[in-house]
């Protein structure tokens, strides 16, 4: 309730006039009618969903899996704005990705200079199976000593998640902790801009770090899943890996995490998707040729199973910034 003040000067004092003026409610608010996960003829799962807007406000629509938008990158809706009252269809097939079995499996990325900028941002979705082995690297270009930088965790020796960069054999450690858990989805971003480390998960940041220092660059290959160093296999799945050339803002890594299919632009020098492969070999979707090589025990295999419960998350939006979502679980069929 808005209370207007009227105020009405006269010769003998000041008198105040209360009106009751009824407030403009706005909401917004979707449900999600039926929704249903299934085995396709090609092999891969298909998701749908009904949504119908029973707010006030126009919004568009976006969703998730397992509140990720990079496991259904290619959704469609039959209306993608919708009105107060009106409804839409959601379609998707859920692409595969790539599993690391934690003994043999790994991709390999030639060296380039591309993968050598001062500055730059890794990004990548991925999924741990297991804590063991106890040593595992996600993706790293270099190993201990010199300069070189990777992601890993050695839970045995109490490091967690660390973003290690070497300059000229001195490290620095940029440690998110303890902070996945097993069998679920992240995106994580990690930026170094000459003055600042920042980490990024699920479009949101999270730590950053005052570093003065710029990646040296060096000639080994970019790693996926190990360390070029041998061992330190990751036990787990990955979506996608993408590079930079520059570090990302804040608002082009929130702008990934939303778009997952069409990823900003600017100073993408890598990008690899592991939905698909030809003879062992992931093309890089960036056109600047940093290819990635399969290694031993990866394989390409849906991030559903049959039996299983998910969460479909639709997210909808209005013209003036507010969010409104809504989640419903799906048992996998097929």
């Amino acid at each position: 309730m808005i209370l207007a003040i009227l105020i009405l000067a006269g010769f003998l004092g000041i008198y105040y006039v209360a009106l009751d003026v009824p407030v403009h409610t706005t909401r917004v608010e979707t449900q999600i009618g039926d929704a249903s996960l299934f085995r396709g003829s090609s092999g891969n799962f298909l998701l749908t969903a009904s949504i119908q807007n029973i707010g006030t406000e126009t919004v568009s629509l976006s969703a998730q899996l397992q509140n990720q938008g990079f496991l259904v990158p290619n959704g469609t809706f039959s209306q993608p704005v919708i009105n107060s009252g009106k409804t839409s269809t959601y379609f998707s097939d859920v692409p595969q990705v790539g599993q690391f079995d934690g003994s043999t499996g790994a991709v390999r990325v030639p060296n380039s200079q591309s993968l050598n900028s001062s500055m730059f941002s890794i990004e990548f979705g991925v999924q741990y199976h297991s804590y063991n082995p106890d040593h595992q690297m996600i993706v790293g270009k270099g190993a201990a000593g010199g300069n070189g930088w990777y992601f890993f965790s050695y839970r045995s020796a109490n490091v967690f998640n660390d973003f290690v960069v070497y300059v000229n054999n001195t490290r620095y450690d940029q440690e998110l902790g303890d902070i996945f858990a097993i069998d679920k989805w992240y995106d994580v971003a990690l930026t170094l801009d000459g003055t600042t480390i920042s980490a990024y998960v699920n479009g949101m940041p999270v730590q950053s770090w005052k570093r003065p220092i710029t990646f040296v660059g060096n000639n080994y290959d970019l790693t996926i899943g190990n360390c070029v160093c041998g061992g330190y296999y990751l036990n787990g799945s990955l979506a996608f890996v993408r590079q930079y050339d520059r570090a990302m803002s804040a608002h082009d890594v929130e702008r990934n995490f939303r778009n997952p299919s069409t990823p900003v632009g600017p100073g993408l020098v890598m990008w690899l998707s592991f939905d698909t492969e030809t003879n062992g070999i992931f093309q890089d979707r960036s056109a600047m040729g940093n290819t990635g090589i399969a290694i031993g025990g990866l394989q390409l295999t849906p991030p559903v199973s049959p039996g299983g419960i998910y969460v479909v998350t639709i997210v909808a939006r209005t013209s003036f910034g507010v969010q409104y979502s809504i989640s419903k679980k799906v048992s996998a069929a097929g």
